[in-house]
C-alpha cells in the first residue's frame, strides 16, 4: 500500500481554513507563528473568518490556501501518516515540493506570495469548470467560441471535468454554446483572473524571475509537473524554474498526473491533504478505483487526523 499525498489548489479555499487550527496549537500555532515571520503579517488576522477582506486579493488565496495544505500535511506526519509519493494540482504543485524537499516551507511560501503578486497584476478574465462533458466535445466548444474571444482549456481535471479560461468574452460564449447544445452548465470559478491560458504568459515571465532565484534543494523521490505529468527524478533548479514558469501559462495535466501516478503505484491510496475535498469528489470508480480519503472535515468541522491513521491500518491489516 502506496500512501499518496494530493495538495488542492484555489478552488479550496474556505472562510475557516486557518482558523480552525489556532485551537490545536503545537506544531499548527508554531506554523502560522512561521507564516506570519515569513509574510511580514498577522496571518491569524489577515485570514480571519470574520474579515471583511478576506481573500480580496489573490496574493491571500494563494499563501491562505498553501498555509492550510501545509498544516494539514504536517498534522498527517506527527499522527504518524508519512506519503511515499505525492502531486498537487495548480498551487498545491508548491505543496508537493515542500512534501519531496525541493523547496523549505518558508522559501515556497515566499514564492507563492511572489506568486499570487504577479496574479493580481495580471490581466483580467474569467475561469469556469466544466461537466460533466468529455474533452473532445469540449475542444469542438473551444473552437467555436474562440470567435467572441480567447477562451482554452485550462485543466484537465479527470475525463468528464474541465476547467476553461480566457477572456470574459470568450468564457461566456462558451458556456452559452456547453448550455444551448450540450445541456452542460458551466460554474464560474474565478470571476477575475484567467489562470494556466496564454493571457498569462506575461505574469509568467515576471514571476519566473523570482523562480530563478529560488532556494532549492535536492528533491527525494519524484517531482510530477502539471505541464508534463512525467515523473522526474532528482529535477534540477533550472527544470524546476522552466517548468513552474511555465506552469503559469499552462494547462494543468491532472487527469494524467493522477494516471501517472497510478501506473508507477497501483497500490496508491490517495489522500487530499487540505481544505474541502475537490480531489478527493474528482476520483470517481469509473475513473480511478484506488481507495481515497480526505483530511477535511465534515461541515467544516476540524480534521480528525487520528482516525484518517486509523483508516490506513485497517487498510493495511486487509490487504
Amino acid at each position: 500500500m502506496t500512501v499518496v499525498f494530493m495538495f488542492p489548489g484555489q478552488s479550496s479555499k474556505c472562510p475557516a481554513l486557518l482558523s480552525k487550527f489556532e485551537k490545536m496549537g503545537g506544531d499548527c500555532r508554531h506554523i502560522l507563528d512561521e507564516a506570519s515571520e515569513v509574510l511580514h503579517d498577522d496571518i491569524r488576522r489577515r485570514f480571519n473568518p470574520e474579515s471583511a477582506t478576506l481573500f480580496q486579493s489573490n496574493r491571500d488565496v494563494q499563501t491562505g490556501i498553501f498555509v492550510a495544505n501545509h498544516i494539514h500535511a504536517r498534522m498527517l506526519n506527527v499522527h504518524g501518516v508519512h506519503a511515499k509519493a505525492s502531486l498537487g494540482l495548480s498551487l498545491g504543485e508548491y505543496n508537493h515540493l515542500v512534501e519531496i524537499g525541493a523547496l523549505s516551507f518558508g522559501d515556497a511560501l515566499r514564492l507563492v506570495a511572489n506568486r499570487g503578486e504577479a496574479y493580481d497584476c495580471g490581466p483580467a478574465g474569467l475561469m469556469a469548470a466544466v461537466g460533466p462533458l468529455s474533452l473532445e466535445d469540449l475542444s469542438v466548444v473551444i473552437a467555436k467560441a474562440q470567435q467572441a474571444g480567447l477562451v482554452e482549456i485550462s485543466n484537465q481535471n479527470s475525463p468528464s471535468q474541465h476547467v476553461i479560461s480566457g477572456t470574459r468574452q470568450g468564457v461566456e460564449a462558451a458556456l452559452e454554446i456547453l448550455e444551448d447544445e450540450y445541456f452542460v452548465q458551466g460554474v464560474v470559478i474565478d470571476h477575475n483572473i484567467p489562470m494556466h491560458s496564454s493571457l498569462f504568459v506575461g505574469v509568467a515571465q515576471k514571476f519566473g524571475e523570482h523562480l530563478a532565484r529560488g532556494a532549492w534543494r535536492q528533491a527525494r523521490g519524484f517531482y510530477l509537473s502539471n505541464v508534463t505529468a512525467v515523473p522526474i527524478e532528482d529535477p534540477s533548479p533550472a527544470v524546476l524554474t522552466e517548468l513552474l514558469t511555465a506552469h503559469v501559462h499552462s494547462p494543468v495535466l491532472w487527469r494524467q498526473s493522477v494516471e501517472a501516478v497510478v501506473a508507477r503505484h497501483p497500490d496508491a491510496v490517495f489522500i487530499e491533504v487540505g481544505p474541502r475535498r475537490v480531489l478527493y469528489n474528482l476520483l470517481q470508480s469509473k475513473w480511478v478505483s484506488n481507495r481515497k480519503l480526505k483530511t477535511d472535515g465534515e461541515s467544516g468541522a476540524a480534521p480528525d487526523f487520528a482516525a484518517i491513521a486509523v483508516a490506513l491500518k485497517d487498510m493495511a491489516h486487509a490487504a
